[in-house]
């Protein structure tokens, strides 16, 4: 069994994504794809499409299409939704896919968890030191057009 976080964990053998006490059943190629991203998120490993589709489709490495894996990628979104990871699987623009996960405080090791894989990756991405900024002009730039818009249509500014 693999632990992706805290509560979410990953069984191989039984192509299940247990979160809590609520299973969810994926197929073998959402695990495969799954557990791709999963082994390069530590590094921080921007997976491409041409290195997913041999690890995914071992068996048909010339006959996938892309939308094949654009349709997995968004089948195991919709599942890690439920699990609240909905954003951990990152689309990098024209270069692939990253695994990031949210960021976990660390919890003491017990005996129940010899048998668990833990790696936490170290790479996430922060939102840049201008993304306030930026937020402030456009809530201000669309006050502004609501506010011109309001007193534009008045009633009492209409000439009788």
């Amino acid at each position: 069994m693999l632990k992706i976080t805290r509560d979410v964990y990953l069984d191989c053998d039984s192509n299940k994504i247990i979160h809590g006490k609520n299973m969810f059943i994926i197929t073998e190629k959402e695990k495969r794809l799954l557990l791709a991203l999963w082994e390069h998120a530590s590094q921080g490993n921007i997976l491409n499409r041409e290195q997913l589709i041999p690890l995914v489709w071992p068996e048909r490495k010339n006959g996938v299409a892309e939308t094949n894996l654009l349709q997995l990628i968004c089948k195991l979104r919709r599942t890690l939704r439920y699990c609240e990871l909905g954003e951990a699987i990152h689309t990098v623009y024209r270069q692939g896919y990253r695994f990031i996960l949210p960021f976990q405080d660390k919890e003491p090791e017990d005996s129940q968890s010899k048998n668990t894989q833990s790696i936490t990756p170290t790479n996430t991405i922060p939102k840049p030191s201008y993304w306030r900024f930026t937020k402030f002009i456009i809530m201000f730039i669309t006050a502004s057009i609501w506010l011109s818009t309001v007193l534009y249509t008045a009633p009492f500014l209409t000439e009788k």
